[in-house]
Order: C-alpha cells, then structure tokens, then sequence
C-alpha cells in the first residue's frame, strides 16, 4: 500500500487503516480472539507499522499516534466487537442456540436487569472462548447500555461510556 503513493497524510492513513488493514484483522474476531500475548502484539504489529506512514507521525510512540489518527488499538475493537455480539446474543438478535452458555444470573444483587453467569472452565479453549471472556465485561456495563432499544443505541452508548472511563477511543 505505501508503495503506491509518494506522501502520505494522516487523512490517507486513517482511511487506508479502516477500509485495507482493520477488516481482515477483525475478521471473525469473536470466534477467534488471541489471548496470548505475544499474539496480541504480533496483530497490533500491522496497525503499528502502517501509523509509522506518515512523516510527521515517526517519531511519537504509537498511543499517541493513534490519538492523533483517533483511531483505537485493535485490542480495543476486539473488546467492542465482544461487546456488540453479546448484546445481540441476549436480547435475541442472533440467531443461536445459546443455552449451553449464555445463562442468566439468578442472584442478581447489582448493577443491570442483564446480568449473566460465567461458566468454570479449566481448559484453554472453554477459558478463553467468546462467552467467558465476554461476560465478565458485560456485568460490568451500566444498566443504560445494556439496556438499550437497538443495536445503533447500544454501540453509541457502549462507545460513550467506554471513552469516559478511557477503556476506547473510537
């Protein structure tokens, strides 16, 4: 890609992230998500490298040009991504048979009305698989987001809350 063009601009850049590299980095990213860490970088390296494009951008760390591009990590979207799938799995909008894992809360004491119970799981696949690691997240959202009337209100408010707390930035 950067061989095609003579100069590159932050603009050109953060389009380019989107629209070329992101979606197949993100690419059934619920089914499978590394949880290593060394994966986790290894993925983190592409977006890394491609920021690096533009000139003026060289010489910061990549938190800040990221900040500067308003772009997220892939890590942070991996979470959203979670988030987004779990809040259709619970209000019914996918279609799945979710009862082996998926489970109600049934002593709910606090926090929201859509509370769910994480499964034990000793091996790493059950450790690390979409539900596991997505519920304990889940619980910890605000009873608005999880609530919310459609999937365009709950990412915009799972986005919100999100930048508040500094868990995301876009």
């Amino acid at each position: 890609m950067k061989v095609a063009f003579k100069y590159i601009e932050e603009d050109m850049v953060r389009k380019i992230i989107t629209s070329f590299i992101r979606p197949p980095l993100e690419y059934a990213a619920v089914v499978w998500n590394p949880h290593l860490k060394k994966h986790v970088k290894k993925i983190e390296r592409v977006q890394r490298a491609a920021t690096r494009w533009v000139p003026s951008l060289r010489n910061l760390s990549y938190e800040e040009r990221l900040k500067r591009l308003n772009l997220p990590t892939l890590e942070e979207r991996r979470i959203r991504g979670d988030m987004i799938m779990m809040y259709k799995c619970v209000t019914g909008k996918e279609e799945i048979d979710k009862e082996d894992y998926i489970i109600r809360e049934s002593r709910r004491s606090r926090g929201h009305t859509h509370k769910l119970q994480k499964t034990r799981g000793d091996k790493d696949v059950k450790k690390f698989s979409f539900p596991n690691r997505a519920i304990e997240r889940w619980n910890q959202l605000p009873d608005k987001v999880v609530c919310a009337k459609s999937i365009h209100k709950f990412k915009e408010m799972y986005d919100k809350v999100a930048m508040e707390d500094g868990t995301i930035r876009a």
